[in-house]
């Protein structure tokens, strides 16, 4: 245990001694004993010491010259001021005795007849043996979790045995405050907003919390830094003690046990995902032909190049780094539960979902519900619609996969097109969208766009025109006149002039539904023949 002021104070050679002032400091921490010889002292403090003296070398300050000097001490941590009276002073200085209350410093008076040597050997005797035994207590803390390392225990496994040697419960946290794990039975109120820091050091803090029984306790929150600025929180809960130093110690071998299971963790993972990117990239981009170092790399990657698949590719807009430490989370459960296999490539997440034992349609059916938690999930993250999701064919062996993954890419496109990042766009369900898709390559698609549409698009060229935007917006809008405006950011009278100028030009009937149909297919085109040209 610490050594404090209240312990000196039982030793017998301070049986005569008295507490002046400074009585909330009695449970200050004392590292060591020195005497004040003279003014400089400051210069010679290495902090949390008790400062012996007669006053000697201020015994001509005043009040308020002495409240002054100890202020000038305060960033040295004084533990506490002892005063030998009747050598320079008959009594302790009043500057001093305010002095003491106002900084939580205890003043004890001593006797002029008490050797210094007498106050000073059995202090330093106390403070040696405390710093003795937390250095045993400190190689057995070590010993432990050190131990615990090298049996390659688990995070679960330290923050139990934390628990345990603290006699206090133990939780940890991610970045984002969320619970990750806990030793604690009850309940806890867990609005992150009760995260406020009310003491604060280089290493850690203190928060309130509150249980649903509106029990009250303070945490103590530690900070841990991994690789790739991945952190987490160790909390500890001071509910059965507080805690004291000898808890801190085991508090911070526990912390950076817990750093080293982590980094070691992201070490594995990535070297994984690596190594499962590397064959998905090979298998699709590469169609490598058959051979022994591929069926091993295959099997250790748990892919049977013979069974049957269909490739999804989640295609983001956003940065995809801002998310990945939290999205791999999901998309990994994502892929187990409906037995895939997945790559991260630049912006695109490319799975392979192997469905031997399951129906295409079913499986499909099945997955359009997880994405969707997928993606409400991202959302708390601020990447609402971020990411478009295309679904390529089924195919049979590795061979085929490149099919699929071209399928899935394309159903991308179409969607992109189509405006909609709600949808999962499964490339056998866009039927026309494909054929539209299919026709952007011929080198005579503008024998299928109707004259009229062509004689506008030349008009909008030569004239710098908006004709053509604004016949999409009132057709896309149902032939809605205000909705189509809102759409262009322009006054609905501007668009039935447009439209009006459209009449004219090409003689369109809009109550034709025949020639709706058909202006609405001829601006598909248009659009995907751009698109993929």
């Amino acid at each position: 245990m610490d050594f404090n002021v209240k312990k000196l104070l039982s030793l017998e050679a301070y049986k005569r001694a008295k507490l002046i002032s400074g009585k909330e400091g009695i449970n200050n921490i004392i590292t060591g004993i020195t005497i004040m010889e003279d003014v400089t002292i400051h210069e010679w403090l290495k902090g949390g010491e008790a400062l012996v003296t007669s006053l000697l070398p201020i015994k001509d300050y005043k009040d308020k010259e002495i409240f002054d000097f100890f202020d000038t001490l305060l960033n040295k941590d004084l533990s506490a001021v002892i005063i030998k009276i009747k050598k320079a002073v008959t009594e302790v200085p009043q500057g001093l005795i305010e002095w003491g209350d106002k900084r939580n410093i205890p003043i004890i008076e001593v006797p002029r007849n008490v050797f210094y040597t007498d106050l000073m050997y059995p202090v330093m005797a106390e403070v040696m043996e405390s710093k003795v035994n937390k250095l045993n207590y400190f190689k057995k803390v070590h010993y432990k979790f050190t131990d615990m390392a090298i049996k390659n225990c688990s995070i679960e496994d330290v923050i139990k045995e934390l628990s345990i040697i603290t006699n206090n419960p133990i939780e940890l946290y991610d970045k984002n405050n969320n619970l990750i794990l806990t030793t604690f039975e009850k309940n806890l109120k867990r609005d992150k907003q009760q995260f406020k820091k009310l003491k604060y050091s280089e290493k850690y803090y203190y928060i309130e919390r509150e249980t649903y029984e509106n029990e009250n306790f303070s945490q103590l929150i530690i900070e841990i830094n991994s690789i790739n600025n991945t952190k987490a929180y160790l909390g500890v809960l001071e509910i059965n003690e507080k805690i004291n130093e000898m808890d801190m110690i085991a508090i911070e071998n526990a912390a950076t046990n817990i750093a080293l299971a982590m980094t070691k963790d992201i070490a594995i993972q990535e070297v994984e995902e690596r190594f499962m990117s590397d064959i998905i990239h090979d298998l699709i981009f590469r169609t490598p032909g058959f051979n022994k170092d591929l069926l091993k790399r295959a099997n250790i990657a748990g892919i049977d190049l013979f069974s049957k698949y269909y490739v999804i590719v989640l295609n983001f807009d956003c940065d995809l780094k801002n998310i990945k430490e939290r999205f791999k989370k999901e998309i990994s459960k994502l892929v187990k539960k409906h037995n895939g296999v997945y790559a991260i490539r630049n912006k695109d997440v490319i799975i392979l979902f192997d469905i031997s034992n399951e129906n295409f349609k079913k499986s499909i059916g099945n997955l359009k519900e997880d994405i969707k938690i997928l993606r409400n999930d991202l959302e708390k993250e601020d990447c609402k619609n971020c990411f478009i999701v295309g679904v390529g064919n089924e195919v049979e062996g590795y061979k085929n996969l490149k099919d699929s993954y071209n399928d899935a890419i394309n159903a991308i496109k179409i969607g992109k097109d189509l405006k909609n990042k709600n949808e999962i766009f499964i490339y056998d369900e866009l039927g026309i969208f494909k054929l539209l898709k299919n026709m952007s390559s011929m080198e005579n698609i503008n024998q299928y766009i109707p004259n009229s549409i062509l004689k506008i698009i030349k008009i909008d060229e030569e004239k710098n025109k908006e004709l053509l935007n604004t016949l999409e917006a009132y057709i896309e809008s149902n032939m809605k006149v205000t909705q189509a405006a809102n759409k262009l950011f322009v006054h609905p009278k501007t668009v039935s002039y447009r439209l009006e100028q459209i009449k004219e030009l090409t003689d369109i009937d809009f109550d034709d539904s025949n020639k709706v149909l058909e202006l609405h297919l001829a601006l598909k085109m248009i659009k995907f023949r751009d698109k993929f040209n």
